[in-house]
C-alpha cells in the first residue's frame, strides 16, 4: 500500500506509527479503501502465485520416491483426522458444559455463549455471563417470593380499637388491654 498515494498532503517523509494513524483517521472514510484496478492487479498476483506453488508442489512431488509421497499423504491423512477430532472434542466439550449449565438454571442462549467461551478459555466472557446469570436468578427469585407472599392479616395489635369498641368492652376486657399496652389505652380513652 503505498502511504503517499492515500495520505496525500498529510504525507510528511519518517513518519512514526501514531502519527500515520491520526492522518488515516482524519481522513474522509470511503466506501473501499483499495480501488478496484489495484484489487484486479493484488487477485491476480495472488492466482499466479498460486498456480506457481501449485506447480513447484507437483515437481517437488514427482521428485520424490513412492515411500516418500506414501509418508506425505499420510501425514496430511493423520493432520486432518486430528483437525476433526479437535474439532469433534470441541463440539462435545460445549454440549456437555451447555447441559450442565441448563441444568443449573440457565437459559439456552446464554449456556451456549458460556459453554463456548469456557471451551475457547475466554473466562472474561465466562464471568460476565455468570453475572448476567446471578442477575436473572436474583430476579426470578424476588419475582417468585412477591408472587408467593400472601397479604398479611389484621395484626395483633391495638390498631382497630376505637373508644367506641372499649366502652363495649367488658371490665376484665379493658383490663387486659390496659395491662398489655398502657400509652395506646390511655390515648384512645383521652380521644388522640
Amino acid at each position: 500500500m503505498d502511504l503517499k498515494k492515500y495520505l496525500g498532503k498529510k504525507y510528511k517523509e519518517g513518519m512514526t506509527f501514531e502519527e500515520i494513524q491520526q492522518a488515516l483517521a482524519d481522513l474522509p472514510e470511503s466506501d473501499s479503501v483499495v480501488d478496484k484496478e489495484e484489487y484486479d492487479k493484488m487477485k491476480k498476483l495472488k492466482d499466479e502465485a498460486s498456480k506457481e506453488a501449485s506447480s513447484w508442489k507437483k515437481k517437488y512431488n514427482s521428485t520424490l520416491s513412492e515411500k516418500e509421497q506414501l509418508e506425505i499423504a499420510q501425514n496430511e491423512a493423520n493432520e486432518e483426522l486430528q483437525n476433526n477430532y479437535d474439532a469433534l472434542l470441541r463440539k462435545t466439550t460445549i454440549a456437555e458444559r451447555k447441559a450442565e449449565l441448563v441444568e443449573l438454571g440457565y437459559d439456552a442462549k446464554l449456556a451456549q455463549e458460556t459453554a463456548e467461551a469456557m471451551a475457547d478459555g475466554d473466562f472474561s466472557k465466562v464471568i460476565a455471563n455468570q453475572s448476567k446469570f446471578a442477575e436473572s436468578v436474583k430476579k426470578n427469585t424476588t419475582d417468585e417470593l412477591l408472587k408467593n407472599t400472601k397479604t398479611p392479616e389484621g395484626g395483633s395489635g391495638n390498631e382497630g380499637i376505637t373508644r367506641e369498641s372499649i366502652k363495649k368492652m367488658s371490665l376484665q376486657e379493658r383490663q387486659e388491654l390496659y395491662k398489655n399496652d398502657p400509652e395506646t389505652f390511655k390515648q384512645i380513652v383521652k380521644g388522640e
